[in-house]
C-alpha cells in the first residue's frame, strides 16, 4: 500500500534541522586523523585514473577492502579539483566532501523517516524519530569526519536496502509485489557491504522490522532473505581473502570477549542517555576493559537488563528498539576481534545504523499518544532541541586538527591517540617544544606508539637536537621501522603540509625524509618548492640544481627551478627551465601557462600568446592574470 501521504512540513522540518546542526561542517578542513591517509595522501587519488579505480576493486588499501567508498572518494576528488581548476595531483578542497557527507546524512534520515511512518502511521511521530536518528551527538563523528564517509555511505545503503525489502514484503502480502523493489534492495545491500563490511547485519535488521510489521511466517521471510545472507557470506569471504587476515594485537579468551561485549553495550547505552564528553579516541581497548574491576558487575547488569526486556511483558515495547540497537553493533562489540580494537573497542561512528533503534522507540512512544496529549509531545520537542544543541557543539570540535586534538586531550587525557594527534598538529603549527611534550605524554601511555616516536624525532630535529632525534630514530628501528618507511612518512607529511599552505613545516618534513633517504625521488624537488614559497630562493635554486644533477629528466624539478628564477625576476632563465620541462612533458597546461607568463615578462608577446593558446587547447582554464597582461599588451597605446 506504500507510505501514507504526510505533510510537507514534516519533511521540511527534519531536513532543516539536519542542515542547521551539520551545515557548519561544510566550512571545516581536513583532520590529520586518517583524512590524509585515505584521501589527501592516497597515491591512487593523485591523480585518479582508470587503473587506480580498478585497483580499489581488486585489492585492499591500508588493510581495508571498501571499493565503493574509495570510488566515492575518487569521484569527489575529481569533482573538487575540477571545480577549483586545480591540477590532477593537487590536494582536493575538503568542502565538497563535507557537503556530500551532509547530503548523505539527510538522505539516510529521510529513509529512516519513511520506515518509521510505515510503522506508526503518524508523519510527525516519524519525523521526531527521524530527528532522534539524525541529530543525536553520537552521529556527529560519522557526519563530520570525512574519512568515515565509508560508514555513512554504508549506513545509507543499508537503510535503503531495508526500506526496499519492507516495501516489497508489504506488496507481496497484498499480491502486488514487483521484483524491482527486491532487486534494488539486494543491490543496495551488496553495495553497502562493499562500502563497509559492518553492514553485514542488514538482513537481520530487515528481518526484525518485517516480523514486527507483517503477518507472513518466519519461514517465508527467511526464505526471502536467503539470497541476502548468501551475498553476505560471499562478500565476507572475498573481503577476508583480500584484506590481511588478522591485524589485532591481542588474543582474548571467549569468556573475556563476552565481558568486553557487555562493557561495550554499557558504554554505548550510557552515551545514548548522556551524550556529552564524546571523543574521537576513547582508548577502551580489551586490555583496559578486562583490567577494570567494575567490568564483571557491568556485564551482569547488562545481561539482567537484556533478559528483563526479553521476558517481562510490561517491557514488551522495548524489545524491537533494543534489538535494532544491538544487532548493528554485533560486528564491533568485541565478540569477533577487529583491527581498531588495537586503539579502542568503542567509537561513536559504530552506532550510526544502531540509532535506528532509538528512532523506532521515539516514534512508537509518540505515535501512541492521543492527539490531545501535548505534554509528551512537548517533552519530545524539548529533548530534540537539547540533542540538537549538543550535536551542534560537538560538530564544532571537528573544525580542524588543532581543535579536535585539544578536545581529545581534554576529554581523554589518558589515551595515547589524543596526545599523538596533538603532537602532530603542534609540528605543523611550528611549535616543536610543545610537540615533543605531547609526544612524550603519548609514549608514556603506550611505549610502542610509533607515530608518537616519529613526532618526537621530528620535534628534536627541528630544534637541532641531533642526539635526541637519533635516539628516537633508533627506537623506531627497534620497533620494526626502516629508514625507507620513515622517509616515506615524512615525505607524505610534507606533501600534506605543503598542500595546506604550511611551507615551513613542509620544508622540515622534506629535510627529514632526505636525512633518512638521500635518494628519495621526490623529496628534494618538493623541498625546493617549499623553500620557494618561503622566499628562500637561493637555497631553493641550489636544491633544484642538485636534484637535476642527479636526475636531469625530472620535469617537476625544472618547473620548480623556473618558478624560483621567475620569483627572482630572472625571467629569461625561467623560460629556459619551463622549456626543458616541456621537452619532457610537452602537453602540460600549467607549465605552458608558466612559460607564457615568463615570456610576457621578457617582451615575447608572440611566444606568450602561443603558449597561452596551447594551454587553452589542452583544456586549461584561462589564467586571469595572464589574460589581463595579454589584453593590456595588445591594446592600442
Amino acid at each position: 500500500m506504500g507510505i501514507p501521504r504526510h505533510p510537507a512540513a514534516a519533511t521540511i522540518a527534519v531536513v532543516g534541522l539536519v542542515c542547521l546542526v551539520f551545515g557548519r561542517i561544510v566550512a571545516h578542513g581536513w583532520v590529520e586523523f586518517d583524512d590524509l591517509l585515505h584521501i589527501v595522501e592516497n597515491p591512487s587519488l593523485a591523480p585518479v585514473t582508470w587503473r587506480s579505480l580498478v585497483g580499489f576493486w581488486t585489492q585492499g588499501y591500508e588493510h581495508l577492502y571498501i571499493p565503493v567508498s574509495y570510488t566515492l572518494f575518487a569521484v569527489e576528488a575529481v569533482a573538487a579539483r575540477w571545480l577549483a581548476a586545480a591540477a590532477p595531483t593537487a590536494a582536493p578542497a575538503p568542502w565538497l566532501f563535507h557537503l556530500m557527507s551532509v547530503a548523505m546524512h539527510v538522505a539516510a534520515t529521510l529513509v529512516v523517516r519513511r520506515i518509521l511512518v510505515q510503522r506508526c502511521g503518524s508523519p510527525w511521530a516519524a519525523a521526531a524519530g527521524a530527528a532522534m536518528f539524525a541529530i543525536h551527538p553520537l552521529q556527529v563523528e560519522s557526519v563530520a569526519w570525512i574519512s568515515e564517509q565509508r560508514g555513512l555511505l554504508s549506513g545509507l545503503l543499508a537503510l535503503l536496502a531495508v526500506d526496499r525489502f519492507l516495501e516489497w514484503s508489504e506488496k507481496r502480502a497484498e499480491g502486488t509485489a514487483s521484483w524491482r523493489e527486491y532487486a534494488v534492495g539486494l543491490a543496495a545491500f551488496i553495495l553497502a557491504l562493499l562500502a563497509k563490511p559492518t553492514s553485514v547485519v542488514t538482513p537481520l535488521v530487515a528481518l526484525l522490522l518485517s516480523r514486527d510489521r507483517l503477518t507472513s511466517s518466519r519461514t517465508t521471510t527467511l526464505a526471502a532473505l536467503a539470497p541476502w545472507f548468501a551475498c553476505a557470506v560471499a562478500v565476507g569471504i572475498f573481503t577476508r581473502v583480500v584484506q590481511p587476515a588478522d591485524l589485532t594485537s591481542a588474543t582474548v579468551a571467549p569468556v573475556g570477549r563476552l565481558l568486553i561485549a557487555a562493557d561495550t553495550i554499557a558504554f554505548y547505552a550510557a552515551r545514548l542517555v548522556m551524550p556529552w564528553n564524546l571523543c574521537v579516541a576513547y582508548g577502551r581497548t580489551p586490555q583496559v576493559a578486562l583490567a577494570d574491576p567494575a567490568t564483571p558487575w557491568v556485564a551482569a547488569g547488562v545481561a539482567a537488563a537484556i533478559a528483563a526486556i526479553a521476558v517481562l511483558p510490561q517491557l514488551r515495547s522495548w524489545r524491537l528498539p533494543t534489538a535494532l540497537f544491538l544487532v548493528p553493533l554485533a560486528p564491533v562489540l568485541g565478540l569477533v576481534p577487529f583491527v581498531f580494537q588495537n586503539q579502542s573497542t568503542v567509537a561513536d561512528r559504530y552506532v550510526y545504523l544502531s540509532m535506528l533503534g532509538p528512532a523506532v522507540a521515539v516514534a512508537g512512544w509518540l505515535g501512541a499518544v492521543a492527539a490531545t496529549d501535548r505534554l509528551r509531545r512537548l517533552v519530545a520537542a524539548a529533548g530534540i532541541a537539547c540533542l540538537a544543541a549538543l550535536a551542534w557543539r560537538q560538530a564544532g570540535f571537528w573544525r580542524d586538527t588543532g581543535t579536535l586534538a585539544a578536545h581529545a586531550v581534554a576529554v581523554a587525557p589518558g589515551v595515547t591517540g589524543s596526545w599523538t594527534l596533538l603532537s602532530a598538529h603542534r609540528l605543523v603549527e611550528g611549535d616543536p617544544r610543545s610537540a615533543i611534550e605531547s609526544a612524550r605524554r603519548a609514549i608514556a601511555i603506550a611505549p610502542q606508539n610509533r607515530i608518537a616516536w616519529l613526532n618526537l624525532a621530528a620535534g628534536h630535529a627541528r630544534l637541532r637536537n641531533a642526539a635526541a632525534a637519533n635516539d628516537a630514530f633508533m627506537r623506531l628501528h627497534r620497533l620494526g621501522m626502516t629508514d625507507d618507511d620513515i622517509a616515506t612518512i615524512f615525505y607524505n607529511r610534507g606533501c600534506t603540509a605543503l598542500g595546506d599552505g604550511h611551507a615551513a613545516a613542509a620544508a622540515a618534513d622534506f629535510r627529514l625524509a632526505l636525512d633518512r633517504d638521500r635518494r628519495h625521488p621526490r623529496a628534494a624537488t618538493n623541498l625546493g618548492v617549499a623553500l620557494t614559497r618561503l622566499g628562500d630562493l637561493d637555497e631553493a635554486i641550489g636544491v633544484f640544481r642538485a636534484r637535476l644533477a642527479v636526475e636531469p629528466r625530472d620535469g617537476a624539478a625544472w618547473v620548480g627551478l623556473g618558478n624560483a628564477f621567475f620569483a627572482q625576476g630572472r625571467h629569461g632563465e625561467a623560460v629556459e627551465c619551463y622549456g626543458a620541462a616541456l621537452d619532457i612533458e610537452p602537453n602540460d597546461p600549467p607549465t605552458l601557462q608558466n612559460r607564457a607568463a615568463a615570456r610576457l615578462e621578457t617582451g615575447d608577446m608572440r611566444g606568450a600568446a602561443d603558449d597561452a593558446a596551447a594551454a587553452a587547447a589542452l583544456g586549461a582554464l584561462p589564467d586571469s592574470r595572464l589574460q589581463r597582461l595579454l589584453d593590456g599588451a595588445a591594446a592600442p597605446r
